[in-house]
């Protein structure tokens, strides 16, 4: 996060994918670095957040500056010949969307925006001046394929969620977008006259400056990037792979900062955020539950499986997959 890194030497040590990074803020630049000292390879922090004027290796105490660089060496003497200018952190790519950090390892790939395409503005909007409400870290023991096909259907909503989402939308209402990069799902039902309907169409009119859609739209930048945005919250989780039947999944929560009437609407928005947390861990355990169920049953199968038209982004996903492991879909 963002928030993580706003003072001059602020540093987070991270493991994405069990790669070794550590972020910091030198002179207010973010900056993202493998975490590997240049002499015997430790980590040089800790995973963790901290704060100093150089990252100093917790093994033999290599120090390094803000560009990455080696600052000092502790006994240097004894290092004869040693050319330290060639010597240093490797430099990650690292680039923001609002509070949220991602760190790029392939230098030659695509910029974050240019991967977003025409999602950029869009998630800027919705993630560019926004407050951290949550952030939940959890591992399970199910492959990440499993979570992610679970996160861009609907066809199990009326199984796993009759107290929360409770039924289907009727198909003329799931607007559906399949991209080379993402898929999206946009609820383009009328609001109607249930509660839940009111209360979100009240809050939005009283809150938001300007409304893009009266609903949520959920989007999947592939791999494992997942995105649910509406005028009065936005959700983002990252799916990380940790082994063929381990699965680490982490989730943001946002509340936007740019509220109308904020002395009014603050109070309120507070109160929806409550209701808010309690309705994600809701919704979120309702779906762990099926996918221990999955992982147990699925290398049993003895077919490819079939999908129906509330599943396209699911058969999107797969296919993306399949691409890149040169392996046949149906």
């Amino acid at each position: 996060m963002a928030s993580d890194l706003s003072r001059d030497g602020d540093y987070l040590s991270v493991a994405p994918l069990e790669t070794p990074v550590v972020c910091r803020n030198a002179s207010g630049e973010l900056r993202a670095f493998q975490n590997v000292c240049a002499h015997r390879h430790c980590a040089v922090i800790g995973l963790g957040k901290g704060s100093g004027g150089t990252l100093r290796c917790q093994y033999h105490g290599w120090e390094y500056n803000g560009e990455g660089r080696i600052a000092k060496i502790t006994d240097g003497v004894s290092f004869k010949g040693l050319k330290a200018k060639e010597l240093g952190l490797r430099r990650y790519r690292l680039e923001t969307l609002g509070e949220l950090v991602f760190v790029n390892f392939n230098a030659e790939s695509p910029s974050l925006r240019e991967s977003l395409g025409d999602l950029t503005e869009e998630l800027d909007h919705f993630f560019g001046n926004h407050r951290l409400l949550w952030r939940w870290v959890n591992e399970y023991p199910v492959n990440w394929k499993i979570i992610v096909e679970n996160a861009v259907e609907s066809y199990h909503v009326p199984m796993l969620h009759p107290g929360t989402f409770m039924d289907y939308k009727i198909e003329e209402h799931h607007d559906h977008r399949i991209r080379p990069s993402y898929t999206s799902y946009l609820d383009v039902a009328p609001m109607g006259r249930s509660i839940t309907d009111l209360a979100f169409g009240t809050l939005t009119r009283w809150s938001a400056p300007a409304i893009r859609f009266d609903r949520a739209k959920h989007i999947h930048v592939f791999p494992h990037h997942l995105f649910e945005v509406r005028e009065v919250y936005s959700l983002f989780s990252t799916v990380e792979p940790l082994g063929v039947q381990r699965t680490r999944l982490t989730s943001f929560g946002f509340l936007p900062r740019n509220i109308r009437l904020r002395f009014v609407n603050r109070p309120i928005q507070w109160m929806f955020g409550i209701a808010l947390t309690k309705m994600a861990r809701r919704i979120g355990g309702e779906d762990r539950g099926i996918w221990d169920e999955v992982q147990r049953a699925v290398g049993h199968s003895k077919h490819a499986g079939v999908l129906s038209r509330r599943e396209e982004r699911v058969h999107a996903f797969q296919r993306y997959i399949a691409d890149r492991v040169s392996a046949p879909t149906s």
